[in-house]
């Protein structure tokens, strides 16, 4: 089955396959040389993405112990057997190998036929898979040949950032426990008024999980060996008093609900969750302006209890700079962005990437399947 995932990972292969043909037809040693790196890199991420679309039960972790031949052979052989064997490949693999560990390589130059033979031989692997399709004109790219891109620009586009993000989630476990003892505090002020919510119970139990998930270990008593919400143990944990307590403050009002604010990757996080969202449309559009993102951002930080936020456009631009230049997991084209009338235009540099960062820092993924 097609998904949506499926597309953009061989959208992907494709701008790699269009950037390593340009590097190999060039004229430059050193240029088609890393064509042939590019080349190899390319088969690798075939195997991959063929993996995570044919085996049922993918590991990352389980694929990346594998060799080159036999990631080949265990995902291109294996799931398109009427494709290249891996023996049809392994003399132009090999090939990279003279080249990166001899040191007469440093004053000779790289066969340029290599790289041109083995982005022919990709070529026939793309289009068995159906990746690309036979009749299909692939046109190199020209980032050589334009004056706006210096060669590493060209490569960071194509071959996407790695930056590493990072894997603290400090600041999503800050917000959720926060969420949950606010949610304790209406939970327990409508118990009292005689309107028990079962929705706000659900709720609370949502975010004992997704804490768990997070591995905040304070809340690993939360919930008993029936997963029922221990709420004497939440109590306890988060107001130093027990429920009988907690209940006759709260008459009192000597409690209150804590608003709750994002920290600016958090911000970055939401915004990038707009982009996400935005990836597919924008795919058939000719023109993807920030505003409209500024737009949607400007609602969605305000949608839910406790941690709504009024926009600001200088939080908004700190976050946009965050995803632009710390991460570079989008591109801005065009003036620099000023406000609701601005033209500047947006592209998504690495979708996975950008995936990931949501995954790692948006409140309002999180919240989305919570509330």
């Amino acid at each position: 089955m097609t998904t949506s995932q499926n597309i953009i990972d061989r959208n992907i292969l494709i701008e790699m396959y269009q950037f390593a043909l340009e590097l190999s037809e060039t004229e430059i040693p050193k240029l088609y040389e890393l064509g042939h790196y590019l080349t190899d890199n390319l088969v690798s991420k075939i195997c991959l993405v063929v993996a995570k679309e044919s085996d049922t039960n993918f590991r990352q972790e389980v694929y990346e112990q594998k060799s080159f031949p036999q990631l080949y052979e265990d995902t291109i052989e294996t799931y398109y057997p009427n494709t290249l064997k891996y023996t049809d490949i392994s003399d132009l693999h090999s090939k990279r190998n003279i080249y990166q560990h001899k040191y007469w390589s440093i004053e000779h130059h790289f066969n340029r036929q290599y790289s041109l033979d083995y982005i022919e031989k990709v070529k026939e692997i793309m289009i068995s898979i159906g990746i690309i399709n036979a009749n299909d004109s692939i046109e190199p790219t020209d980032y050589l040949n334009r004056g706006d891109y210096t060669l590493a620009e060209a490569v960071r586009r194509v071959s996407h950032s790695t930056i590493p993000i990072p894997d603290s989630f400090d600041d999503l476990k800050d917000i959720l426990r926060k969420y949950l003892k606010n949610l304790i505090i209406v939970y327990y002020r409508n118990f009292i008024d005689e309107k028990k919510d079962l929705d706000i119970n659900k709720m609370i139990k949502k975010v004992i999980n997704k804490l768990i998930e997070l591995n905040d270990l304070s809340t690993n008593n939360f919930l008993d060996s029936n997963s029922s919400i221990k709420h004497q143990d939440i109590v306890q944990e988060y107001f130093g008093i027990n429920v009988s307590q907690f209940k006759e403050k709260l008459k009192n009002n000597e409690i209150s609900i804590e608003e709750i604010k994002r920290s600016l990757q958090v911000a970055a996080g939401d915004l990038a969750l707009e982009f996400k969202n935005e990836y597919e449309p924008s795919l058939s559009k000719e023109h993807n302006y920030v505003k409209d993102i500024r737009g949607e951002f400007a609602v969605n930080i305000g949608i839910y209890d406790f941690i709504r936020e009024s926009y600001d456009v200088q939080r908004f631009k700190n976050a946009l700079n965050i995803l632009e230049k710390e991460f570079e997991l989008i591109e801005l084209v065009g003036p620099d962005f000023e406000g609701s009338e601005s033209i500047t235009e947006w592209k998504i540099i690495s979708h996975p990437r950008l995936e990931e960062f949501v995954r790692k820092k948006s409140i309002n993924y999180i919240l989305k399947d919570i509330i």
